[in-house]
């Protein structure tokens, strides 16, 4: 497949997430607790993408790769929600938002150090415009406890290595499969917590249809589009990206919330966007030209 099929796939995961802040905030109404939140997300999702791997007869992962998404679901992605959802009741939303999306820039160091992938300008160009505008869109409330920071930089750190680890066992599974064994093994982990903290599912039609949305919208579609395409583009790239999502939750909030974005929010989505028409864009090198010039 192509670098922009991956893009794409990885802007829809974005696009997806993004969604879950509005959604989450109808489950939240009904008295939903996170973890009976994620409980239900990854549960539902599960049972989703049965009939799929039926339908199409799509072997699951063994060995190796069988562990590899088990760790990525039950222990990653687990530890990875907990601690954002946790962080948002010591620190400002702005700030645990920021905190997240340090990790592109962490995924890029680890792709270095791991598999000497090489840190283009191009990419430190993408990085410093994506990040650059989430401060601008996200704001400058930037306060926050100890714990609430720590928190936050962990689910980063946490997240970086979820992708790191999809795209080294990601290329021979089905993304479906994939997401299959990740998405179980993060139910099977929130069944225990849940027994630990209590069940509050929602309470009304509306809460539960905000609840199967999250789970298809947020979870199925946004997994898959993210394991694909980070097989295709990498996990650096597709990290940086991923950077879409707060543009969409801006967007979603002015159409759904009836919130007013700010020029300020406007000017950081457009830096977002630039950044991943930077890496996207396939910039011909002098070599390529002079080529060209000769033919």
């Amino acid at each position: 497949m192509s670098k922009l099929t991956g893009v794409a796939l990885t802007a829809v995961s974005g696009a997806a997430f993004g969604s879950m802040s509005i959604l989450t905030k109808f489950v939240y109404a009904e008295g939903v607790t996170p973890t009976s939140l994620l409980l239900l997300r990854f549960s539902i999702a599960s049972l989703c993408l049965l009939p799929l791997l039926w339908w199409q007869k799509l072997p699951l992962p063994r060995g190796k790769q069988l562990l590899a998404f088990i760790f990525m679901g039950g222990v990653l992605y687990t530890a990875e929600a907990q601690a954002f959802f946790i962080a948002l009741k010591y620190a400002s939303a702005g700030l645990v938002g920021l905190l997240l999306y340090l990790f592109p820039a962490l995924v890029m160091l680890l792709s270095a150090l791991l598999f000497k992938e090489k840190i283009t300008r191009r990419k430190l160009l993408a990085l410093s415009l994506a990040s650059l505008g989430l401060i601008v869109t996200i704001g400058f409330d930037v306060s926050g406890q100890p714990l609430g920071i720590a928190l936050g930089v962990l689910a980063a750190m946490l997240y970086a290595v979820y992708s790191i680890i999809g795209e080294k066992f990601g290329g021979r599974t089905h993304p479906i499969a994939a997401a299959f064994v990740v998405m179980a093994s993060a139910a099977v982990c929130h069944i225990g917590l849940v027994a630990i903290q209590g069940w509050h599912p929602p309470q009304t039609a509306s809460g539960w249809s905000a609840m199967v949305a999250i789970a298809i919208l947020c979870t199925v579609i946004a997994i898959i589009c993210y394991l694909a395409g980070i097989t295709i583009i990498g996990a650096t790239q597709a990290a940086l990206v991923s950077t879409v999502e707060p543009i969409v939750t801006l967007v979603l909030a002015a159409l759904v919330l009836g919130e007013v974005a700010t020029p300020m929010q406007w000017l950081g989505g457009g830096l977002i966007i630039a950044g991943v028409i930077v890496l996207t864009l396939k910039i011909p090198t002098r070599r390529a030209i002079l080529n060209e010039i000769h033919d």
